[in-house]
């Protein structure tokens, strides 16, 4: 639940580097993540777990999916966010939380399957390689000097 739901987060909120304070909070907040997790599986914290497993419509549909409702409902918001944000911006690196959230989706509905899993984080991770490579490559060229752009050709 917390992997859609920091995509989303990431994708909203500006970049502002990994090594400062900024960094810092991000990782207080992953931390944090961590440490509710760890609590929820270890601690007696059955009504949490409950809540979290407790389908909220009755659907045949969304019974027969490993993904509980509430992980359906973060994989919506995550991905509508991503998508909103893709919009008003119109960048690459936007667009490719988008297709990792749906190729997460997908490994988390077809977990069952081998290779699944592993296949679409895969694939997750070469939409946001091959988005840092172009969003590299342009501000690269947006930067840099017309004489050190002929020198490249």
């Amino acid at each position: 639940m917390f992997v859609p739901l920091n995509l989303a987060l990431l994708c909203v909120l500006p970049e502002r580097g990994i090594f400062n304070i900024h960094g810092l909070q991000r990782l207080g907040v992953f931390a944090g993540e961590m440490l509710f997790t760890l609590w929820v599986v270890y601690a007696p914290a059955t009504r949490v777990t409950a809540w979290a497993m407790a389908p909220f419509v009755q659907s045949t549909l969304l019974a027969a999916s490993p993904v509980r409702q509430l992980g359906w409902i973060v994989l919506t918001f995550a991905v509508m966010a991503s998508l909103a944000t893709w919009v008003l911006r119109r960048a690459p690196l936007d667009l490719a939380f988008t297709g990792a959230l749906l190729a997460y989706t997908l490994a988390l509905n077809l977990i069952g399957e081998p290779n699944a899993f592993t296949t679409y984080l895969t694939a997750a991770a070469l939409i946001f390689t091959v988005a840092l490579v172009r969003t590299h490559f342009a501000w690269r060229s947006a930067t840099s000097s017309p004489a050190c752009r002929a020198a490249a050709i």
